[in-house]
Order: structure tokens, then sequence, then C-alpha cells
């Protein structure tokens, strides 16, 4: 009896959670394998359920590590990429109905946050989902805001080094 994705809902929070905890590990092998895990249960469960993945992913964006940002970067654009899928014809990931407004503007405020990364890939993935996935780069902008300056606060006062710079990067463009 096959009952389906559904039967591991309870369980994909905090094993998605762990498997990107995984990704700060030394050894290639235990990031090699959890990298591919990911790739499995965004390609599963992606589409259908981004809110249960996409906050966890927005926090794996400030791993301290840079191979652990960079494999996280990885992960978030393929998840994006899934998300775009479902875009219709004329709108962007300020208009899909996949993800509700709010959900929507993290997205795209974690984006915009990215953009400014020291590390280079990051920054590059950032550009790209943010050039090619809205219509209107200044648009969305002005209409995440609100969502984006709530995100910036909470950066520079979780102390966090990794989120203040971060933060910092954001405010200063």
């Amino acid at each position: 009896c096959y009952i389906g994705t559904q039967a591991f809902l309870p369980h994909l929070p905090k094993c998605f959670q762990t498997l990107l905890n995984s990704l700060k590990e030394e050894s290639e092998i235990v990031t090699k394998q959890a990298n591919w895990a990911l790739k499995v249960i965004i390609e599963e469960y992606g589409a259908t359920y981004p809110h249960l993945l996409m906050p966890r992913l927005q926090a794996s964006l400030f791993f301290e590590a840079l191979d652990a940002r960079n494999f996280a970067m990885n992960q978030f654009l393929f998840l994006c990429e899934k998300l775009g899928e479902a875009v219709k014809f004329g709108q962007d990931f300020l208009s899909v109905e996949v993800l509700s407004v709010k959900h929507r503007h993290l997205l795209l405020s974690s984006i915009f946050i990215a953009r400014t990364d020291k590390l280079a890939d990051v920054r590059r993935m950032a550009t790209l989902l943010w050039k090619e996935r809205l219509q209107s780069g200044p648009k969305a902008k002005g209409e995440i805001l609100p969502t984006l300056l709530q995100v910036l606060k909470a950066l520079k006062t979780s102390g966090d080094k990794t989120q203040e710079v971060a933060a910092d990067g954001a405010i200063a463009e």
C-alpha cells in the first residue's frame, strides 16, 4: 500500500535541518551525500511544500563556513528553480501563486540580501535569480521593502557576525 510523500511530512523539517547542518561538515563524503539528499527532498517537496523548506534554507544562507554557504546557496537556487516551474505566463516571483505573499516577500528578501554576499558564487547566483525571476527589480524592491527591513533588523540584532555582515552589505546597497 503506497501512502505517498505525505507520510514523511512530520519528519521533514527535522531531517531537512539535519541535512543542511551536514553541509558544514569538513568531510567531503558527508557534504556530498548531504547535497544529494537535499536535492532529493527539494525535488520531491519543493513545489508542493516550499513553506516547510524555505525558512531553513534561508537561514542556511548565513552559514559561517564559506563552503557550507556556497552549498546552501546551490540548494536555495535549486528550490527557486522548482518554484519557477509553478510560475505561470506573465507571473514572476512577486506574483507566483504557490507561495503566500509573506513567503514571496521573504524569498525575495533572501535573494536581495544574498546579492551582496562576500562569496562571488553566492552573489552571482542571487543576482541571476533576481534578474531572471522578476519582471521589475525596482518594483519588487519597493514592494518587499517592509519585509526586507524587518529581516535586516533581525539580522543586525541576531548577535551572529555572519548575519550582521550580510545585513550591512544589503543596507549599503
